[in-house]
């Protein structure tokens, strides 16, 4: 039986020792495998990916738009005592270049990894890392990315492993996610699915926006709202729309049988509920809700009108519904300022 493995352009017969890639990229193996009865082959595409790799104190700059730095000791080793590095990732037009720590020991208090936003010190300075706890992912919007490493003359750690990405594609907006079966006055969640954007603008279809990357809105009304997300980056912006169906929302449907008069509204301190048919007075019982549809006052009118003291109620929009013993009289919306 005998092996064949193709790497991209590459053909090793038996089993490969491997091959060295030249150029920065993502590159399929093919394995075909044969004997007197045949052959056979399996290709896996995307199987490998070639980034480049550098030394923070044997280079001081690189275009690439990925990667992976090291720090002094390489993949295996310990960086040296009196150390003092500097590296700048500038991989030309971009948005933005993030950083992510794979493995973090420097000596703590001593020794130190800067991180700017910008081509040197004087850029604004992202983080100042010490000791073994792993950074969070840093990201630079400048376009470049400048790195600093210091050690003092004594104690070394294993240093740090981390990988930068950048951002150098124009945005796609993608078709946004939205919650199953929006409702009218309960609050509807949108995901954006776009990739490559750093700025988001949402257009709700009812006068509102967001500049929210996942935003939440409440819809007054139901019906067919037209929505649009824009996503943009420094390159440029891309556009998707949606036509979403608002449900209607039992309580919420605002209805008035005439009999009923609600005012101030807004209201700052108190509003008041006023029922003007007097054959409609008997066993009135006036609810409030808010727009998550929690009940959050239950009153029995006594007279011609209830007063509702605001009290503890936050600013925004609730929602007061009348009844008797005959069923609902009307339903209002209202707007706590």
């Amino acid at each position: 039986m005998s092996y064949l493995y193709e790497f991209a352009s590459y053909l090793y017969r038996f089993v490969s020792n491997g091959t060295t890639y030249n150029t920065v990229g993502t590159y399929l193996v093919k394995l075909v495998v044969s004997n007197s009865f045949g052959a056979d082959s399996l290709t896996q595409t995307t199987y490998i990916n070639v980034v480049n790799a550098v030394n923070t104190c044997q280079s001081t700059s690189t275009t690439a738009i990925n990667g992976i730095l090291y720090d002094s000791g390489g993949p295996t080793g310990d960086y040296s005592d009196n150390e003092d590095c500097t590296f700048l990732i500038n991989p030309g037009p971009n948005c933005a270049i993030t950083l992510t720590f794979n493995s973090f020991d420097v000596e703590f208090f001593w020794d130190f990894l800067y991180v700017y936003d910008g081509p040197n010190t004087f850029s604004p300075l992202l983080g100042t890392f010490t000791g073994t706890t792993l950074p969070p992912p840093v990201t630079a919007t400048s376009g470049q990315m400048f790195i600093r490493f210091t050690s003092d003359f004594t104690i070394t750690g294993t240093g740090y492993e981390a990988l930068w990405s950048s951002i150098v594609s124009a945005p796609t907006a993608g078709n946004f996610q939205v919650s199953v079966n929006p409702t009218a006055f309960i609050p509807v969640a949108f995901t954006d699915m776009s990739a490559n954007a750093t700025l988001w603008f949402w257009n709700f279809g009812d006068a509102t926006t967001s500049t929210l990357q996942n935003p939440t809105h409440i819809y007054a009304a139901s019906g067919a709202y037209t929505v649009t997300e824009i996503v943009t980056n420094c390159i440029s912006s891309d556009t998707t729309t949606q036509v979403i169906n608002v449900s209607p929302n039992g309580i919420y449907d605002i209805t008035n049988s005439g009999a009923l008069s609600i005012y101030p509204n807004p209201f700052t301190s108190e509003i008041v509920i006023a029922v003007t048919d007097g054959q409609g007075r008997k066993n009135v019982t006036v609810e409030m809700f808010d727009v998550t549809g929690r009940k959050i006052r239950e009153l029995k009118m006594t007279g011609a009108e209830l007063r509702i003291e605001r009290n503890d109620l936050s600013s925004g929009v609730y929602f007061i519904q009348v009844r008797n013993e005959d069923g609902i009289m009307g339903r209002a919306k209202v707007v706590a300022e």
